[in-house]
């Protein structure tokens, strides 16, 4: 907006609500553009327990030992949703 209309809202928040309404009415223009509303922000995902908050290697740890599974099963409540419950076994036959 240009600065002359500014310079006239300056004085508006002294006027009572209706006539302040009907100034910003007649004095500010509508933009036709598309509205860019705030996105969600992606949670950051909850890491088990005998690794750091900060550890960004935790799942390809998991992924490779069958021990570290084990031990993130029974040390949370809660598992990764990719985490089966069952505790594996290392038998060879």
């Amino acid at each position: 907006m240009e600065q002359s209309k500014w310079r006239k809202l300056n004085g508006i928040l002294d006027l009572p609500d209706e006539i302040a309404y009907g100034l910003l009415c007649a004095i500010v223009e509508p933009r036709r553009q598309r509205i860019n509303w705030p996105k969600k922000k992606s949670q950051a995902p909850i890491v088990p327990l005998p690794f750091r908050h900060d550890d960004f290697y935790y799942r390809q740890i998991m992924e490779n030992d069958m021990t570290v599974r084990n031990e993130v099963r029974l040390k949370n409540k809660e598992l990764p949703k990719w985490l089966k419950k069952t505790m594996e076994k290392d038998e060879w036959l």
